[in-house]
């Protein structure tokens, strides 16, 4: 499969109402206990599977983080309860990038910021990817002076950024005027996609209170689409 060749998601056909139904009762149940404030839900389509999350009327700018993080460990898979999963939050506006190359970054390989928290992937926007951690990798890599001339001299190859510290070489992918750059925050929450981000993405989730704009949104940019990777930038 080609990374850099637009990808649409199929309609949603009629059984998956059912699983909208199956959802909600779920959704509802956990929202009873107290885990998180009554939410809809509405699944709007699959491989990866796209749901439209909207708080409950009167419930006003809830925080749905909870929520998020209840129904991506309920339908995605988990290995020995070892979450595997990694939450990126962006603006609306860039649902269409998404849509059609599975993240909304231009090239797909350029770094990107995720965490295994929804709460704060929703600081970034009410547009929600779940990736496969799996399929993400580190931006950078720490190792020791004491490295061969050999590896030392590929790696700078590899990496834009080398900072030398008292011990180690930090080589990063984050440019060297990035403040984030050889930071814990690039050791925690900064990642790229080597790979087909198509493949990596698992889960796709549009929040807001207006369910008819943002399905009628989903729906359009889901029809196929003509163009490169900016044509939805």
């Amino acid at each position: 499969m080609n990374q850099n060749e637009p990808h649409s998601t199929p309609n949603a056909p009629v059984s998956w109402k059912l699983r909208s139904d199956e959802l909600q009762k779920e959704v509802d149940a956990a929202a009873a206990f107290g885990l998180f404030p009554p939410i809809e839900v509405e699944v709007l389509a699959d491989a990866p599977s796209a749901i439209l999350v909207s708080p409950k009327a009167g419930e006003g700018n809830s925080d749905l983080s909870n929520a998020l993080d209840f129904i991506a460990k309920r339908l995605l898979p988990r290995h020995d309860d070892a979450r595997n999963f990694l939450f990126r939050g962006v603006e609306l506006t860039r649902l269409g990038q998404v849509i059609d190359f599975g993240c909304d970054v231009t090239p797909t390989t350029a770094p990107i910021y995720a965490s295994e928290y929804a709460k704060k992937a929703l600081e970034y926007g009410s547009l929600v990817m779940v990736f496969d951690s799996a399929k993400l990798d580190k931006t950078f890599r720490k190792v020791p002076k004491s490295e061969s001339a050999e590896k030392l001299s590929r790696l700078k190859a590899e990496y834009p950024t080398a900072i030398e510290e008292a011990e180690h070489w930090w080589f990063s992918l984050l440019p060297a005027g990035n403040g984030r750059t050889g930071t814990f925050y690039e050791s925690y929450f900064t990642f790229f996609i080597p790979g087909d981000p198509r493949e990596a993405l698992l889960m796709l989730f549009l929040i807001g209170n207006d369910r008819n704009a943002l399905r009628a949104e989903f729906q359009q940019r889901a029809r196929p689409s003509q163009g490169g990777p900016n044509a939805h930038a």
